[in-house]
């Protein structure tokens, strides 16, 4: 038993700040879960962790005011990866445009859609299931372009142009794939998307080349 808490404490004292502990790969590593269980008891009160989910740690800093939490987006992404999702993960709904600097609206639950059967909801995070659609592979800024235009205005404040210039600027860092986007929206069943995609690139890139008298 010692060993095995030793052996904990070791991992646990190695992960960066920041980051997070799975249960489940320390069992796959050392065996005897119980022993794995009884020692991250032990662990996680010296080495600032917080236990966010079952099974799931986070390796926080200690300050004045306590450990440092991670925000519940991180954390759903990584119950998300959990689930097998490794990509086609993103922000939904009020997470969606704010994610993509259209509102100001600090939504008081997390949304986050998933390519498929959605994970078990948890305290400030919803799960929004996108089975049957194309979106591995996708980035969570790209999921979160697809979900605007899913619901676009609803969630919007800004207008059809400020979405055109943030997402234009957002292919021009090399921070989203347009093409990828409409790629997928044209797999998707849901009308408005497909047709507001193939908008939007047509807008970005009429926008990149304007037409001179």
């Amino acid at each position: 038993m010692s060993a095995v808490v030793e052996l904990v404490r070791e991992r646990v004292h190695s992960t960066p700040v920041g980051e997070f502990v799975h249960m489940r790969d320390l069992v796959a590593e050392l065996g005897h879960e119980g022993a794995v269980n009884a020692a991250m008891h032990r662990t996680h009160r010296d080495e600032d962790l917080v236990l966010v989910r079952r099974g799931l740690y986070y390796k926080g800093k200690r300050t004045k005011f306590g450990t440092t939490r991670p925000d519940p987006y991180r954390v759903a992404r990584e119950v998300a990866k959990v689930a097998g999702y490794d990509s086609g993960v993103g922000p939904s709904g009020y997470s969606a445009a704010r994610a993509l600097g259209l509102t100001t609206q600090v939504p008081t639950t997390t949304e986050v859609s998933v390519p498929g059967r959605a994970p078990k909801d948890f305290a400030g995070v919803h799960f929004t299931s996108r089975s049957g659609v194309a979106r591995r592979g996708l980035s969570d800024l790209e999921v979160a372009v697809l979900e605007v235009l899913r619901e676009w205005p609803r969630f919007a404040e800004d207008t059809w142009t400020g979405l055109v210039d943030r997402v234009r600027e957002l292919v021009t860092n090399g921070e989203l794939d347009l093409d990828a986007v409409r790629t997928v929206a044209r797999r998707e069943r849901h009308t408005a998307a497909r047709k507001l995609a193939n908008r939007l690139a047509h807008d970005i890139t009429t926008a990149a080349n304007p037409v001179r008298a």
